[in-house]
């Protein structure tokens, strides 16, 4: 990854398509920065910038979106960092799958039908807000050597994931009165609050009061 001069880069042309039914996105970045955002409608679209205007290798079909950062040769310390705003509809099913290597990523999917999210942050941070989401059944989360955050949505019928973290940090909120269950093994070197949040330990499963009810 470069340093670059500290400037947004030099805009890319923005690439547009349309989903015509479910869909799956994958957006793979590597040395920069990727903002999501939901709108209206059954489009998407890539905008944003790079060292040399270029766009990143997208793949569009009626069904998918692939959007990845395509690799550098040597170092390159002047490069300026990628930079993504993309754009997702809210009028189709869209699974997403975000991978962050040495950056940052910011999701915020308010209003999307979601059947599942996928993020993955290797040196770098995420936030994933998916809290006004619907129809989100499965959440997987695996992060190392970083930070992640993650609001869950109150779910309709029953949300399941794992989240796995290795020399990193994750936050993950979840609405007033969701029955919750964690299964979570004792780790030497980590730590969790979740006796602190109220949660009652039976053996390596933590609940919330009333969860089998």
């Amino acid at each position: 990854c470069g340093f670059g001069s500290g400037q947004s880069g030099e805009a890319f042309q923005v690439q547009t398509g349309d989903f015509g039914g479910d869909a799956s996105v994958q957006v793979e970045m590597n040395c920069g920065e990727v903002e999501a955002f939901a709108a209206d409608g059954s489009g998407w679209s890539v905008a944003g910038s790079s060292d040399d205007g270029q766009p990143p290798e997208i793949l569009g079909s009626p069904s998918q979106l692939v959007v990845r950062a395509p690799g550098r040769s040597g170092v390159d310390l002047a490069a300026d960092p990628w930079r993504w705003q993309v754009t997702l509809p809210r009028a189709v099913p869209v699974s997403m799958d975000l991978s962050v290597n040495a950056g940052s990523g910011s999701l915020d999917l308010a209003g999307m039908n979601l059947p599942g999210l996928t993020v993955s942050v290797n040196a770098g941070d995420a936030r994933a807000d998916f809290s006004s989401a619907a129809g989100t059944e499965q959440f997987e989360a695996a992060v190392n050597a970083g930070s992640l955050t993650a609001l869950l949505p109150e779910p309709a019928g029953t949300l399941r994931g794992s989240i796995s973290v290795n020399a990193g940090s994750a936050d993950v909120c979840v609405p007033d009165g969701v029955a919750l269950r964690i299964q979570a093994g004792d780790q030497p070197l980590g730590s969790t609050n979740f006796d602190d949040r109220g949660l009652r330990r039976a053996g390596d499963t933590w609940s919330t009061p009333g969860y089998d009810a």
